[in-house]
């Protein structure tokens, strides 16, 4: 199932050219290799500031991990 809201999307975020082509490599390399049976989506993007998230989102899958939207 594919999502169309973006609040809670993954991301990779990367620090300079060499990451960013190391992410295209294996991105690539599980596409070629059909590992997932969905494409991946994963969204990668120029890391930036970073701002941590208020507390009740902290180690949220340690505390929420059995919930179905966790697996």
């Amino acid at each position: 199932m594919i999502c169309c809201r973006t609040q809670y999307r993954s991301a990779i975020f990367v620090h300079c050219k060499k990451q960013l082509h190391k992410v295209q490599f294996y991105i690539g390399t599980l596409t070629k290799e059909q590992v997932y049976q969905e494409p991946i989506v994963m969204e990668v993007v120029p890391a930036s500031i970073f701002y941590p998230a208020e507390d009740y989102h902290q180690d949220y899958y340690r505390l929420n991990g059995k919930e179905p939207y966790c697996n």
